[in-house]
């Protein structure tokens, strides 16, 4: 590129800076004097990472650059469709939906990376890979534990001791997803606002805690109560880690760390029934407590440990960094990654909620209606209940 042309590209990419992306700096000197600066190294804190006007210029030259080069190829890029014109019914036509044999050309499918991808690059990918998409994996196996081990407990002698009669099993389980869904929604408006490393420790921390509480539950109105409250903290973990996944990721690799944190899911449904038997086992009747107690005790301390793990290895934003293992030039990267990829450095500030446009947006889409209806026409069948019915 000669210089006239890079001198161009700087002035496109200068007069497209907002005035907060042009002012960054400012925003990062000001939170120089934070409270959490005069933490000891060790424990979380938000790390101030200055970046030159270059540095910052550079993440949106090269989206610029991608942008350029993505209108040149369109056409032997995109996929075998046309949104926009198709038949309705060419929605179940499964061929338009691949890539063509130059875009497939590309790609290697053996590759985790893409050709040409800087070992620098590689290094912070593999390294928040760790940091995120095994702490979502754990996350989500402690999540599938504290749903699970109602039903196991259920059949395991509580049932019997706290007197549950009649549809009390399943009103429990219908106040937990009650309160996930409930507490859910306002959070997933507040959460770019919020900190992320400590919102989802805290989050945990309180689900453990509430665990715990069950171990000593003597009627059914208590257990009902404290399965409200562990289902109301655990809705800020679904939406917290995926927008982890994006701050960080690009489209390609933060689809592989939602593959994790499903891994974590079906590690849960896998080994949790083993886990619960385990316990019942060899603890039924220690020190007093039923097996049953032994479980919520053991799966509260499992939540509590992945918690406090969870604390010291989710690492913010890019530009809100809390991590103690990233280096200041790997956060540098992660900015430069992200401003390239056009995600923003600050959450939109926007207000849609009351946008009567959004919302007749939303009820008059068809998908809205086919996956709220499939969902309700849904069956969760859970055998061992059912068997326990029986007796």
């Amino acid at each position: 590129m000669s210089g006239t042309e890079k001198d161009n590209v700087t002035t496109v990419v200068d007069s497209s800076l907002s005035d907060d992306q042009q002012t960054s700096n400012e925003h990062t000197h000001s939170r120089a004097s934070h409270w959490s600066q005069k933490l000891p190294w060790f424990i979380p804190h938000e790390r101030i990472v200055n970046e030159t006007a270059e540095e910052i210029a550079e993440g949106y030259t090269l989206r610029k650059k991608d942008e350029d080069e993505r209108e040149k190829l369109s056409y032997n890029v995109r996929e075998y469709r046309d949104e926009a014109n198709r038949k309705w019914y060419s929605f179940f036509n499964e061929y338009e939906y691949r890539l063509t044999k130059v875009e497939q050309a590309r790609h290697d499918w053996w590759r985790w990376f893409e050709k040409g991808t800087p070992s620098a690059e590689k290094k912070l990918i593999n390294k928040l890979t760790i940091l995120i998409g095994f702490t979502s994996l754990l996350g989500f196996w402690s999540f599938s534990l504290s749903q699970t081990n109602l039903n196991n407990a259920y059949v395991s002698g509580m049932k019997e001791e706290i007197g549950m009669k009649g549809n009390d099993l399943i009103d429990t389980q219908v106040l937990f997803s009650a309160a996930s869904i409930i507490f859910q929604l306002p959070f997933i408006y507040i959460l770019p606002r919020l900190n992320p490393t400590y919102t989802l420790f805290v989050a945990e921390l309180i689900w453990s805690i509430f665990t715990l509480a069950q171990t000593r539950v003597e009627n059914p109105q208590t257990l009902k109560a404290l399965r409200f409250l562990v289902g109301a903290s655990e809705c800020a973990f679904f939406p917290l880690v995926h927008y982890m996944f994006a701050s960080w990721f690009r489209p390609m690799f933060a689809s592989r760390q939602g593959s994790l944190l499903y891994f974590g899911l079906y590690i849960g449904n896998l080994t949790s029934g083993l886990l619960q038997a385990s316990i019942h086992d060899a603890l039924d009747g220690v020190h007093n407590l039923a097996g049953w107690r032994w479980m919520f005790l053991i799966d509260g301390l499992i939540c509590l440990f992945i918690a406090f793990f969870t604390l010291f290895t989710i690492p913010g934003t890019p530009f809100y960094c809390y991590s103690i293992w990233l280096t200041d030039d790997e956060i540098k990267l992660a900015r430069k990654i992200m401003r390239r990829n056009g995600t923003d450095e600050k959450p939109p500030t926007r207000k849609q909620f009351f946008d009567k446009a959004v919302w007749k947006k939303i009820f008059s889409s068809w998908h809205f209606w086919v996956f709220t209806i499939s969902n309700l026409g849904g069956c969760k069948w859970v055998f061992h209940s059912l068997v326990k019915e029986l007796e």
